[in-house]
Order: C-alpha cells, then sequence, then structure tokens
C-alpha cells in the first residue's frame, strides 16, 4: 500500500474519496496508502469506512457452491 501511495502520487491529480472496508488491515493499508501519497507529495482525502467493504465469507460460499463448480 506504501508502494501505491507513491505511485500515485506521480500519476493522478487526486481522489474525490477513499474508501476503505471495516476490518483493521483494511483501515491501516487505506491509512499506509495515504501517508505514503503525502510523504511523495500528494494529498489524499481522509478515509470514509464503508461498511459493505467488509469481506465476503469466501470458504462459505465455496462449501455452497463447491458442486456447482466441480460441475
Amino acid at each position: 500500500s506504501r508502494r501505491l501511495g507513491a505511485y500515485l502520487a506521480k500519476m493522478v491529480r487526486g481522489f474525490d474519496r477513499i474508501l476503505s472496508g471495516p476490518l483493521r488491515r483494511q483501515i491501516d493499508t487505506a491509512h499506509h496508502l495515504r501517508e505514503a501519497a503525502a510523504a511523495a507529495g500528494l494529498a489524499l482525502p481522509e478515509v470514509i469506512i464503508e461498511p459493505d467493504l467488509d469481506e465476503m465469507p469466501a470458504l462459505a460460499i465455496l462449501r455452497e457452491r463447491a458442486p456447482e463448480l466441480a460441475g
């Protein structure tokens, strides 16, 4: 996320919003991106926590859909 933040500082002018899921690691990733962008000269907006961006229960979905996927 830090590399991406530094890259974005070189390649774009900015963003209207920065969204993150509610998990700690998602929030930390967004903050690391913002910090690296700022260190490279690009100010980004504050991170907005969006509950709908929480991770999907991948294992439960796979268990439910495994027979269908195997076919």
